[in-house]
């Protein structure tokens, strides 16, 4: 994450190197995926947990690339990720790991945190620093869970399309005005979170624990 972090602050400092956030999400999640599961691609089996762990990475190159498009957006891209941790959190808790349910509460505090700070007025922007750093974090928890843990895979790629929940909630944003500034990140919130919501139903409906 430190890592990710840094090169989030280049690419803040730097802006034409955003086309390239795309590509350095991919390979950011990919080396994640090969570090976390290399033991088990190691046989390379196409089992069951491999599958999973490559439909999440993909899942998590597409919330992050999606993220890192509304980065500095007003508070788009804080809300998502706010909801998007929170979901991933709870989801890990549901399939009994409570290290990486933690470590997902700690990112939603830390972002909680920030955009409290920048509601009613967006005074610092939620740059790629913070997407590749925390979101990007919580992407990788996502494949790990799907690598070692019981947590459902069909939640975390549900809760993945958390990321477009701006598209969901343009038709009920306010027009503009300071009211709608102030209104609009909490309507983002509520989409959100209704998807957040479905992701986690479906993980407790598919969960087999006693």
């Amino acid at each position: 994450m430190l890592v990710a972090t840094v090169i989030g602050v280049l690419f803040d400092l730097a802006p034409k190197l955003r086309p390239l956030a795309g590509l350095v999400a991919f390979a950011g999640l990919v080396a994640a995926l090969v570090w976390l599961g290399w033991n088990r691609l190691g046989d390379f089996g196409w089992n069951l947990p491999t599958a999973a762990a490559l439909f999440m990475t993909l899942g998590g190159v597409i919330v992050v690339l999606r993220l890192s498009a509304k980065a500095g957006d007003d508070q788009t891209a804080g809300i998502v990720a706010l909801v998007y941790a929170f979901g991933a959190g709870t989801i890990a808790l549901i399939g009994n790991s409570a290290s990486l349910a933690q470590l997902c509460f700690a990112a939603t505090a830390a972002i909680g945190g920030f955009m409290l700070w920048n509601w009613p007025v967006a005074r610092f922007p939620f740059g790629l620093a913070a997407i590749f750093g925390v979101v990007g974090g919580v992407a990788a928890m996502s494949i790990q869970m799907a690598l070692f843990t019981r947590a459902s895979v069909p939640a975390l790629l549900l809760l993945s399309l958390v990321v477009f929940a701006d598209l969901a909630a343009k038709p009920f944003q306010p027009a503009g005005g300071a009211m709608a500034k102030a209104l609009g990140p909490v309507i983002l919130g509520i989409v959100a979170a209704i998807i957040a919501g479905a992701a986690i139903g479906l993980a407790r409906f598919l969960d087999t624990s006693p």
